[in-house]
């Protein structure tokens, strides 16, 4: 599927564009980059770990540039350029934030890139990119990660029927290292009602014969995923966010996160989160494990605070405490073939800058 995909979007390039754009030729003017620079201080603190205790922190430095070239009106052609440096044991250890670093210390790679397209209030997007699936990303989040292994090749569709918001994704993972690629197909749809918004999601991952960390359930005839979501406005500047996940696994299956965010004036915003996501509960990737934007096998509470000091610098600051669910087993069979190997105290101390 990746090569298909590939294929796909050059020949969407070159033939099923080569007559739009020859009538509205892009110039220097339908190019358009961004981007930001980040500075990051990350401490990851373990203890009763399965792997040894201790801590892990130092500063990372990220550099990313978004660009876009306009193809004809509503076809434009993506790409992401990132660029990264941190401490060893910050890139090259499990839970890191780069995949498939080879011991090396600095990152620097093109990691997403395709066509999106626009149309009758509908979005399309196919390509290498990330993906967040589930109205929290209890599901599945690959948006803090950076490398060419991490991101899907998909076809990722999103607008509204009716009332109703639809977002639909069909993905395969792209692992580069002689493995089998996973297969996952996605569909939620939200609905508005007052000061409510109620959410449903279905996904199904056919994972190869040993791409996930240890072994998964359901491995040889696919792994189904069911969601519920439900968010609420409680005062114009604050919000309650739920989103619940049960796979078809026989156990460890179950997910929950809670989420209380409050818009406190034009420069400052925050919240507070509480999450319990068991070993086979979400998505899982064979770099990773499980994909939740938390951690498969922990149950935690933490909180995070954004400080914009001008509009193209914010501050923010993310400290999560989470214990571990259930001892890993890694033997055939075992239930908990991903996530957290012991406690950790893990924060984030990011300066920004976007331009």
């Amino acid at each position: 599927m990746k090569k298909s995909l590939l294929m796909a979007v050059a020949a969407c390039a070159v033939f099923g564009f080569a007559g739009i754009a020859s009538a509205n030729s892009p110039d220097s003017s339908d190019f358009k980059i961004n981007g930001d620079i980040e500075l990051r201080y990350r401490a990851d603190t373990n203890t009763h770990d399965q792997f040894g205790n201790g801590t892990n922190d130092g500063m990372r430095y990220v550099l990313t540039l978004n660009m876009t070239q306009k193809l004809a009106d509503n076809f434009n052609l993506y790409a992401r350029y990132s660029y990264m440096t941190a401490p060893a044991d910050l890139v090259n250890t499990f839970g890191a934030d780069v995949v498939s670093n080879n011991g090396k210390t600095s990152f620097s790679t093109v990691d997403q890139y395709g066509l999106d397209y626009k149309n009758a209030g509908w979005k399309y997007k196919l390509g290498a990119q990330s993906l967040s699936l589930g109205a929290t990303g209890l599901l599945y989040d690959d948006r803090r990660y950076f490398g060419p292994h991490i991101f899907n090749n998909a076809l990722n569709a999103s607008g509204k029927v009716g009332d109703v918001n639809v977002n639909a994704v069909i993905a395969e993972s792209n692992y580069g290292s002689g493995l089998e690629n996973d297969k996952i197909y996605y569909a939620h749809g939200s609905l508005p009602v007052n000061r409510s918004t109620f959410g449903l999601g279905y996904a199904r991952a056919n994972y190869g014969s040993a791409t996930a960390l240890g072994p998964v359930e359901n491995n040889a005839t696919g792994v189904n995923y069911y969601t519920g979501d439900f968010g609420y406005k409680l005062a114009d500047d604050l919000f309650f966010h739920s989103e619940f996940i049960k796979s078809s696994a026989a156990d460890n299956n179950k997910g929950v996160n809670l989420v209380l965010f409050h818009i406190i004036d034009a420069k400052n915003d925050g919240g507070i989160a509480w999450f319990h996501v068991e070993g086979q509960a979400a998505l899982q990737q064979e770099s990773q494990g499980n994909m939740t934007y938390q951690w498969g096998n922990a149950q935690g509470a933490g909180f995070f605070f954004n400080h914009k000091i001008t509009k193209d610098i914010t501050f923010s600051v993310v400290d999560f405490k989470m214990k571990q669910i259930a001892p890993l087993t890694f033997a055939p069979g075992g239930k908990n073939p991903s996530g957290m190997p012991g406690d950790q105290n893990t924060l984030r101390v990011d300066l920004a800058y976007k331009f």
